[in-house]
């Protein structure tokens, strides 16, 4: 039985394919570019390593019916590692369905695929290790095995390997009475760390490269090491992505003009390291005088990251005595809002300091369109 340490890299949550919609096409074929680099990469990282397996958890594409092109890269790079047992367990977007891009059997040789949502297996050629997974049938079918047990173990060790949602689809408990020496998941977008139940090292894959801010942080997969005969498991993360979506809440209470506000939220950049590789949302908060308002549009370049995006959440509740004792229409409108702003539901209190704004910034010829 060999007794060399078993390193095996796990990842899912790749979405190649993904139509990433912005306002400008060339935005998205570029984001869809940069996934592909940083599967590149990863198939990079996974032969530098000397790992033994790579464990596919769900979501390799967008959809089903991937593109020939797609087939072609995926082909192209599993072969760049033909040493390396390639395990693959279809998630919710790139379900196993007739006609689709598994069922084609158009990747190389050292690739496998889980084909149904009962347990299936297959035994690692040269190493003491099987394993167990499951398929999605599309995606809206959540059928999933772990009410029965592993079937018995025709290797030493065990690997388990599907989409599921820690917590929601899986339960720590669950992954316990499994027994594998370590479970690979995916189902939150984001990486949550490494767990135990019991013996049994867990985690989840998070996403490969960040495309929203719903994936925050640097993008990566997971590196296992297995030491027989127990298959004892260490593991770390590795960082592959190469842009990272942030999002930072900033109180700008008491400044009156955009100057200010550019100034602090370039410290709150600066602070943070955040660089030309990210995107960055930044919702405002705080109490500001009413005729303060935002650029429609604030480019990124001044501020050194790829992109940025402001959230306006303040409330126009500075300088209160001064439109109080206002006997305008300025004032007039101000007392009128004043109530629901300081008062009303949280809905009542953005849209009253909307009006607000907008009013404001019509009695100073603004484009209230651009608000």
């Amino acid at each position: 039985m060999p007794t060399e340490a078993i390193r095996l890299f796990h990842t899912g949550q790749v979405f190649l394919d993904c139509p990433f919609p912005t306002p400008f096409a060339r935005d998205s074929a570029q984001r869809r570019e940069q996934t592909r680099r940083t599967f590149v990469r990863l198939i990079d990282e996974v032969g530098a390593q000397g790992a033994h397996l790579l464990l596919i958890s769900g979501n390799l594409f967008d959809n089903e019916y991937a593109t020939v092109g797609t087939a072609d890269f995926l082909s192209a790079q599993f072969a760049r590692i033909p040493a390396v047992q390639v395990v693959i367990a279809p998630g919710p977007h790139d379900a196993f369905v007739p006609g689709g891009l598994y069922a084609c059997s158009l990747l190389p040789a050292n690739v496998f695929v889980f084909e149904t949502p009962t347990w299936a297996h297959f035994a690692v050629g040269g190493h003491p290790l099987s394993v167990y997974g499951w398929a999605y049938a599309g995606r809206d079918a959540e059928q999933f095995p772990f009410a029965a047990p592993l079937p018995p173990p025709p290797s030493p060790l065990q690997l388990v390997c599907g989409y599921a949602e820690l917590g929601r689809q899986i339960t720590h408990e669950q992954i316990e009475q499994l027994g594998a020496c370590y479970t690979a998941l995916s189902g939150s977008r984001n990486f949550r760390g490494f767990s135990r139940a019991g013996g049994c090292l867990y985690a989840e894959s998070g996403v490969l490269e960040s495309g929203s801010f719903d994936e925050t942080g640097f993008g990566g997969a997971n590196l296992v090491t297995l030491t027989p005969p127990a298959g004892e498991a260490t593991a770390r993360r590795l960082s592959l992505g190469r842009c990272r979506y942030e999002s930072r809440v900033l109180d700008v209470s008491g400044l009156d003009s955009w100057q200010l506000l550019s100034g602090a939220i370039s410290a709150l950049i600066a602070a943070q390291g955040y660089g030309t590789e990210t995107a960055l949302h930044v919702q405002l908060e705080g109490t500001v005088p009413p005729g303060l308002c935002l650029p429609p549009q604030v480019p990124p370049e001044p501020f050194g990251v790829a992109a940025l995006f402001l959230s306006d959440k303040t409330l126009p509740l500075a300088e209160q005595t001064r439109f109080a004792r206002d006997m305008s229409i300025r004032g007039e409108v101000y007392r009128t809002l004043l109530p629901r702003i300081e008062a009303g539901t949280g809905r009542e209190r953005e849209r009253a300091a909307q009006s607000l704004k907008i009013a404001f910034s019509a009695l100073d010829n603004r484009d209230i369109f651009q608000l």
